[in-house]
Parts: structure tokens; C-alpha cells; sequence
């Protein structure tokens, strides 16, 4: 028994509308966020890092785009404000997202043991679905 991810590059219909729910809640609350939506086959994310108290965002190709604060001479507080919220915010999605991250290694690495899947040998290369074969 092998276990394969099936390469579909057409995005699943039920996964682009949630998606989309996803991105309209984070946009009408004003929120950051990420979220990884799965189905077999098939995976769709969603991030956002540009709510109205950032200084970042992501273009079309999730190019990391800064867009520096306006600073008013008379106060820069509320620009000093902006930049800190947004390295903040930084901070704590790259932290929960690596604490997910170990989640579901270890979450992977107990289900393989339970079955008695192994990884294919050597380190997996970028893309790489992690088949492995049943001993």
C-alpha cells in the first residue's frame, strides 16, 4: 500500500468556496490570519497579513510587499504605533504556524508508526508528498 497525493492542479470547488468565506471574514472583521484547507488531492491556503494595522501585505504572487507608515512630524506615534503592531503580528503567526507545524509532525509521524509506514529515505525534496510504503 502506498500512499500518494494525486497531483490535480484543478482546485476543488468545495475548497475555493471556503476559501473565499475564509478571506471575506478576515476582510470584514479586519483581521490576520492564515488557514490550510484540505481535501484528498487537494489543498488550498488562505493568508492575510494586511489589515488596516499592518504595513504589509502580499501581492499576486505572494511577494512580500512594505508600505512604511505615513509619519506626521508633529507625531510619530502612531506611525512607531503601525510598524510594531505589524512585526508583532509577525511574530505570532509564525509562532502559531510553527507550533502547528510540530502538530502535525508528530501527528504524521504517529500515524505512519501506527500503520507501519515508513518515509521514503533521505530528506524530502520541495514538493514532495511524503509517500511511503507499507513495511
Amino acid at each position: 500500500m502506498q500512499v500518494v497525493k494525486q497531483p490535480n492542479p484543478e482546485q476543488d470547488p468545495k475548497l475555493k468556496m471556503a476559501s473565499m468565506e475564509i478571506k471575506a471574514i478576515l476582510e470584514k472583521y479586519d483581521v490576520a490570519g492564515f488557514a490550510i484547507l484540505h481535501l484528498p488531492g487537494h489543498l488550498e491556503n488562505v493568508i492575510k497579513i494586511s489589515p488596516s494595522f499592518s504595513c504589509v501585505g502580499l501581492n499576486e504572487v505572494n511577494q512580500l510587499q512594505i508600505h512604511p507608515p505615513l509619519v506626521d512630524p508633529t507625531d510619530e506615534k502612531p506611525a512607531k504605533k503601525k510598524i510594531a503592531d505589524t512585526v508583532n503580528m509577525l511574530f505570532n503567526l509564525k509562532t502559531q504556524a510553527m507550533k502547528f507545524g510540530m502538530i502535525l509532525n508528530m501527528a504524521e509521524q504517529t500515524v505512519r508508526k501506527h500503520f507501519n509506514l515508513v518515509p521514503p529515505p533521505g530528506n524530502p525534496r520541495p514538493g514532495s508528498n511524503g509517500t511511503g510504503k507499507i513495511k
